[in-house]
């Protein structure tokens, strides 16, 4: 399923490769923002755009061109293409967590893995795909920490959440957690905010 999926995704590498030799770069804004900002790393940032994408886009080239002459369009796109199967798989794990049948979880990864959005969101190389793993991470840890109450696993939680936010601030990441503090006993919640504002 999960080769499947990036299958699906694959020919992306190659019809997006020489997109930013188009003057009005109408494909996606973010695109140009991450491929420009990867360029020039210590350039500031007039937008206050979260860095996450940009990072992560500097540090795999910084890697990669060592041994190939890639360039980072397709760093770019690959990195996409990395997260929406490791989402794929994210998914399946998820289901099982949450004591869904084997069947029923390899459904909804099959189901993911065509799903148009993420196809579409994953021709793209912009910070969706990889805010929606993290997404699924903070999804995935918060429940293992529900269950088991382990300090590591909260802290593990508002670490993943903490990355998701550096990909991409958006509000609903922070679901995951509002509804992890919601349900501590009261005594414990303030506590467990204030650790989580700090390791955010």
């Amino acid at each position: 399923i999960i080769a499947g999926g990036v299958m699906l995704r694959m020919p992306a590498l190659h019809w997006l490769s020489g997109a930013t030799a188009s003057e009005d770069y109408s494909l996606h804004p973010d695109v140009n923002r991450f491929l420009l900002a990867a360029q020039d790393i210590k350039a500031p940032i007039p937008d206050g755009y979260p860095q996450g994408m940009t990072t992560q886009l500097y540090l795999v080239h910084l890697l990669v061109k060592r041994f190939t002459q890639v360039g980072l369009m397709q760093v770019l796109q690959a990195i996409t293409i990395l997260y929406a199967g490791a989402s794929i798989l994210l998914t399946y794990v998820i289901a099982r967590s949450w004591q869904m049948s084997r069947g029923r979880a390899l459904l909804g990864a099959a189901l993911f893995s065509v799903a148009p959005l993420a196809v579409v969101q994953s021709n793209f190389g912009t910070a969706d795909v990889t805010a929606l793993f993290y997404f699924y991470a903070t999804l995935l840890v918060g429940g293992r920490y529900l269950r088991t109450q382990k300090h590591i696993w909260f802290v593990t939680f508002c670490v993943v959440t903490g990355m998701a936010l550096a990909v991409k601030f958006f509000v609903p990441l922070f679901a995951p957690l509002a509804l992890v503090l919601a349900v501590q006993r009261k005594g414990e919640r303030l506590a467990q905010l204030l650790a989580a504002v700090f390791i955010l």
